[in-house]
């Protein structure tokens, strides 16, 4: 019996690893990945509306709404694909030290696919960060980085798994040295862009 997008996600919580092997070995190709990168983006730009929301309310300038939310779609939806895309590309050159069997496809899939997978709790992320906003709007500031913090570790999480398939991977050691040196040029980079 064949699921929908959403049961495809929502099944692969239950065998993560299972479910990147069935990606793979049901005709995965970069078309599909390109449409999971702009999923992906879509998501993350969606996600992103209750912080455009406390930005606005904290500037006071509620006509800005609009040009805040369509800046921040157009830059989600146009750079973070090619961001992500990096993003697989260094974590496979990362993982090639560690034994990575894998090719930038397989990392590319695997990588695409744990964003895939991590898509709800970033709606359910977003939705929190909005009902707290609605009751002050000094909450999610409170509250959202926690919220965030846990979504960002169940994606890691899920990525060590996807990575596992997608890199060969048979020691959890080298899974995690590459997951977490992988964050870490992340935070690196962003530092260095934004001092």
């Amino acid at each position: 019996m064949q699921q929908g997008f959403l049961g495809t996600i929502l099944s692969g919580y239950s065998d993560i690893r299972g479910s990147l092997v069935r990606q793979l070995d049901g005709g995965l190709g970069e078309e599909r990945i390109l449409a999971y990168a702009a999923y992906v983006s879509l998501i993350a730009g969606v996600a992103q509306l209750p912080g455009s929301m406390r930005s606005v309310a904290q500037t006071g300038q509620a006509d800005s709404f609009g040009a805040v939310v369509i800046g921040g779609f157009v830059a989600t939806l146009f750079f973070a694909p090619l961001f992500l895309y990096g993003l697989a590309a260094l974590s496979h050159l990362l993982a090639k030290p560690f034994g990575a069997k894998g090719t930038f496809f397989t990392a590319r899939a695997g990588f695409f696919w744990s964003l895939v997978l991590a898509s709800p709790l970033m709606l359910i992320n977003s939705l929190a960060l909005a009902i707290l906003f609605a009751f002050g709007r000094d909450m999610p500031a409170a509250i959202g980085p926690y919220l965030g913090l846990t979504v960002f570790g169940i994606w890691l999480w899920i990525w060590a798994a996807c990575l596992e398939v997608a890199e060969s991977f048979s020691n959890q050691r080298k899974i995690f040295a590459v997951t977490i040196l992988s964050v870490g040029v992340l935070i690196a980079v962003f530092r260095i862009i934004n001092p």
